[in-house]
């Protein structure tokens, strides 16, 4: 076991609080990562309820967690996908092209060494093995990448870390760069602060810098510290700060952090008080380490660590996972959430009587409540081609109101963007076919004209948004047998165009990215082909599911970060409903129906009451249909109004 270190930051009376322990036998709960190392990490991921809340997120890039420690090791191979990226910045041309201050901060910054290289030096004659591993014990806990087969996992398997080294490898540290680094924190992009260090000193800098930093919808973890075994560890006889910068306020904008041990009792080194928020697992604690083999840092991955250090970025890695499930979150509300959906502590001594305000995270519960919340009463809107007429749908009512008129026009497609802001109708007249935008309030909004005439050879098919200011119109030309996708700006200016053998059954576009999807049948597989409109790259993925696709929908949905593809598969006689996480390559499958080859099913995605996230609606052509979220659990209903009808998001 190693040593308790309590007090590793003497210098600037910054203290860091970093601790270890064994582990308890393996419990297989939903979803659970291939890393070799979860065995050992399994005791305390699994009492915060992890593996439950993977099955809804297992974490997203977009969100952006500043470590502010000792620095990271930037090129660990279980962290260097997962550091967050600067890229307003061009690497090593020495210029700051983001004009925020800093040259070529492409991954943070080191504000100890004064460079754009965060990695832990271990080249200090004074370095403190702990301290040299620390800021990588602590990012790693946050989002080590997971489910790649190496060392272990964080309780995100992709985030953004934003490494900041504030303090040095000796184990001190100054205000004046703590100060610095939250400022960095605060401009650059950061969504959550998570700090595993506490000092005696009521630094106002400091204060307000996070104070600041909270201000701008950030929300802020403190470890509580390590002072039970030495001193009272009674934060309301003797505070300790960051932790307690907030005490006596009205708001609760710190959450501070205490650890227990794998009974659930407050560890006996936990300090404890008003300050004291929320306990997470502070013992038996494993992840990855600093690597430097010759220079004696030889375990790319270890433990076992104990402290309050590493309590603090397990409830920052919770709150990650709350904000890649629902981007929208405050940090009030991220607060609320995790507070209110917490598991009883145990006192380990009679001075705690009355000292503990909750108890300790479950971020499987605080998810599913969320999760329950968010699913049961769908909103939004849906629309139809009608009579010469483009209709809203109300989700939630039902009800049905005329949007637009398009006499003599013949529709042939509808399209919302990701916003439910603009609408685009694709139709013809004469010979000649056209894109019409309608804004939300169903005024015009501008209409463009295709360099595109109806023939025997050629034929338009679909319209999607991709973006804000950007269409992708679908072709098909009968001669050569080829998919033609065409992106044109809402001004009518051709932006890229693309072709794809055969015909494409179904597509759709990203609702939060620029990807389009196309998915075909082939014999005995579907094929879900991902191009990226950016990048121009595509990436195909080929699963064995035998049966005829039907329709296909994309879109964030309650499960997991990014996008998801929703796939109607007709597989004899029944409907089955398949959800691809593309990115982990999973999928869900759910049985919704009968076949009906006279009213054939289509899909459609509805938009959630938190406006970030989106349920699934599979529809034939008139009646009720049930609302369901990706694993077919019924959250509820809506009426499509009889008659001919073409229904879009």
């Amino acid at each position: 076991m190693r040593k308790l270190y309590l007090k590793l930051a003497k210098k600037a009376s910054v203290v860091l609080l970093v601790i270890f322990q064994i582990g308890l036998p393996i419990f297989v709960f939903a979803r659970v990562p291939n890393d070799p190392g979860f065995i050992s990490q399994a005791p305390f991921l699994n009492k915060i309820s992890a593996s439950e809340a993977w099955d809804f997120t297992t974490g997203s890039k977009a969100v952006v967690v500043a470590v502010i420690d000792t620095g990271a090791d930037t090129l660990h191979e279980d962290l260097s996908s997962n550091i967050w990226k600067n890229t307003k910045e061009i690497p090593g041309n020495a210029i700051d092209d983001d004009h925020n201050g800093f040259v070529d901060d492409v991954s943070g910054w080191n504000f100890i060494e004064n460079n754009n290289d965060p990695r832990t030096s271990v080249f200090g004659s004074k370095d403190d093995a702990e301290a040299v591993l620390h800021g990588t014990v602590i990012a790693g806990l946050v989002g080590a990448v997971g489910n790649n087969d190496r060392n272990g996992t964080g309780v995100n398997w992709q985030v953004s870390i934003m490494p900041l080294r504030a303090i040095g490898s000796s184990g001190t540290g100054s205000y004046t760069n703590l100060v610095k680094a939250v400022h960095y924190a605060t401009n650059n992009g950061a969504d959550i602060i998570t700090m595993s260090f506490t000092g005696a000193s009521n630094n106002e800098q400091l204060r307000n810098a996070l104070r600041q930093a909270y201000d701008r919808g950030i929300f802020i973890v403190a470890a509580a510290g390590n002072h039970t075994d030495a001193e009272s560890g009674d934060l309301d006889q003797t505070p300790v700060y960051p932790a307690c910068y907030d005490s006596g306020s009205v708001e609760n904008w710190i959450l501070s952090v205490g650890s227990v041990d794998s009974d659930d009792r407050v560890s006996t080194f936990s300090n404890y008080g008003s300050c004291v928020d929320v306990f997470a697992p502070g013992e038996g604690i494993y992840s990855i380490e600093r690597y430097a083999p010759q220079y004696g840092y030889t375990m790319p991955f270890g433990g076992e660590w104990r402290g309050t250090s590493f309590g603090a970025p397990l409830v920052a890695g919770a709150a990650a996972l709350l904000k890649s499930y629902r981007p929208s979150l405050s940090p009030a509300q991220i607060m609320s959430s995790l507070l209110s959906a917490t598991d009883q502590v145990k006192i380990s001594n009679s001075n705690q009587q009355g000292k503990i305000k909750y108890g300790r995270i479950n971020i499987g519960r605080s998810i599913k409540t969320m999760a329950e919340e968010i699913q049961k009463a769908p909103h939004g809107v849906l629309y139809r081609f009608n009579a010469g007429q483009v209709e809203r749908i109300d989700v939630a009512t039902g009800e049905s109101s005329k949007l637009l008129s398009l006499p003599g026009a013949q529709v042939f497609d509808l399209a919302a963007n990701a916003d439910d802001i603009m609408l685009a109708a694709l139709f013809k007249q004469d010979k000649f076919y056209y894109v019409r935008f309608i804004d939300s309030a169903g005024k015009f909004a501008g209409e463009i004209s295709l360099p595109f005439v109806d023939s025997p050879t050629f034929k338009v098919k679909r319209v999607r948004f991709i973006g804000l200011d950007q269409v992708f119109v679908e072709q098909y030309d009968n001669r050569r047998k080829v998919t033609i996708f065409s992106a044109f700006t809402t001004t009518g200016g051709l932006v890229s165009r693309f072709e794809v053998a055969g015909q494409v059954v179904a597509w759709d576009t990203g609702k939060s990215s620029s990807i389009l999807t196309y998915v075909q049948s082939v014999i005995g597989a579907v094929t879900i082909t991902e191009v990226d409109i950016v990048k121009s790259s595509k990436r195909r993925h080929t699963y064995k599911i035998a049966g005829v696709v039907e329709d296909m929908r994309l879109g964030p949905l309650a499960f997991d970060n990014g996008e998801q593809a929703v796939v109607l598969v007709r597989q004899g006689s029944n409907m089955n409903q398949y959800t691809f996480s593309l990115d982990t390559e999973t999928f869900y499958k759910d049985y919704i129906g009968v076949v009906d080859t006279k009213n054939p099913w289509r899909l459609r995605l509805v938009r959630q009451s938190s406006g970030n996230l989106y349920s699934i609606l599979a529809y034939k052509q008139d009646g009720i249909f049930s609302v369901k979220d990706y694993r077919g659990t019924i959250t509820g209903s809506v009426t499509v109004p009889k008659g001919t009808s073409t229904v879009v998001y």
